[in-house]
């Protein structure tokens, strides 16, 4: 649902929310021109779904945030001392506390999120030069009916927030602003679909500059729910995305080696590369030109399993050369056919397998697919398709973190 043009009928859905979600509200002040605005979204459906590394993760990119931008935070219930933060400390025994968040600008409802994309850009005299970051952490849930391309994440209180449902409410930006979507949820491959009208994939792509990466593909869950208080034994795809993004791990040591491609500077795709190789959890991530490729390019499952491995590094970009061996050499893979025998094992992994070599089997296969499909594209793909590939790849190459902003809050 998106809220409606007119003021009035605005300021009156708000004060419906308010006067049901009991929460205390943080108003939106003037903001000058800047790169980056952030709204991160975090929290459980509720106490015993909200764990302490929901929390983390919030804190986290905060951090890596604050002297770019002020994000906006909607996390939990937003009602203060409360005991939502599910916690268990070394012993193994379960506790609740008050989130250590100081600043949360509203609930993770439905609503409140709706509000934060209609003032976002609040004060912006030009969209098209500044980049919308959208993070997501807590829990997601599969949409079987739809073939999993309407999954859900879950929110505070039983609000859902679909693919599309975000799909709408990103409509509420302006049409020029570049926007980053960062979901690490169950199931959050789904949201690839953002990229098409409506986030239907049947239908075309849309025509706003986005860009996305999820931590699982559609039909696997994610890691990174834990309740364990220690962040050092943390192992998901926000741990490792963002440390590789930013050069800083969760507890501030420096993190180097994914300048994949020599230039002095990391972009996503690399930090996204990077998490391919280094991530030692269930985690199976994936991004928008996934989503893309599987849309457009349609070939003969026999030619492409039969691609020879020499051809797809050959077509590989440099990050994704470096995730392909590095997952080669975990998986310790030899000859020319090592894609088709990964292809044909991963038919028999279970959605709920844990075993880290049917994780990086599930990478490694997924990775080698869509550099053979990108090569398809762009040797007989319909010139249109072509340059909207490109320009997703240009967006996916980028890094919010790179530029400062003058927010002013």
């Amino acid at each position: 649902m998106i809220l409606n043009d007119s003021l009035i009928k605005r300021l009156a859905l708000v004060a419906f929310a308010l006067s049901i979600v009991s929460i205390s509200w943080t108003p939106i002040s003037a903001r000058a021109d800047g790169s980056v605005k952030a709204i991160i979204v975090g929290g459980g459906p509720n106490s015993d779904n909200n764990q302490a590394a929901i929390e983390s993760n919030v804190l986290y990119v905060q951090r890596l945030l604050i002297h770019r931008t002020a994000p906006r935070i909607l996390y939990a219930n937003d009602v203060p001392n409360s005991k939502i933060v599910m916690c268990e400390d070394k012993n193994g025994n379960e506790y609740y506390r008050a989130s250590a968040l100081r600043k949360i600008d509203g609930p993770a409802r439905l609503i409140p999120l709706q509000y934060e994309m209609e003032n976002l850009y609040s004060g912006i005299t030009d969209p098209s030069k500044t980049t919308s970051l959208l993070y997501f952490t807590g829990h997601g849930a599969p949409d079987v009916d739809s073939g999993y391309d309407n999954n859900y994440y879950a929110m505070w209180a039983g609000d859902s927030l679909s693919v599309k449902n975000l799909a709408s409410d990103i409509s509420i930006l302006p049409k020029n602003a570049p926007v980053v979507l960062i979901m690490v949820q169950c199931y959050a491959g789904s949201f690839g679909n953002v990229i098409f009208q409506e986030g239907d994939p049947e239908k075309a792509l849309g025509y706003r500059n986005i860009c996305g990466f999820f931590a699982s593909v559609p039909t696997r869950e994610a890691a990174g729910c834990t309740a364990d208080i220690n962040q050092e034994d943390y192992q998901d795809f926000t741990s490792y995305f963002f440390a590789a993004l930013t050069g800083i791990d969760r507890e501030g040591r420096p993190v180097t080696g994914a300048d994949y491609n020599n230039d002095g500077k990391i972009g996503m795709d690399e930090a996204y590369a990077y998490s391919l190789i280094h991530d030692l959890s269930t985690d199976t991530p994936m991004c928008t030109s996934d989503t893309f490729l599987r849309r457009f390019v349609k070939l003969p499952e026999d030619q492409i399993t039969n691609t020879p491995y020499s051809s797809i590094l050959s077509w590989a970009s440099p990050a994704q050369k470096a995730a392909l061996n590095g997952l080669s050499n975990l998986l310790r893979l030899h000859g020319e056919k090592r894609f088709g025998g990964v292809s044909a094992a991963i038919e028999k992994i279970s959605t709920s397998s844990e075993k880290m070599n049917d994780v990086y089997s599930i990478r490694f296969a997924r990775l080698a697919r869509s550099v053979i499909l990108a090569h398809a594209l762009q040797n007989s793909g319909a010139p249109e398709i072509k340059a909207r590939y490109a320009q997703l790849l240009q967006a996916e190459s980028g890094n919010p973190f790179l530029t400062q902003t003058v927010d002013s809050e």
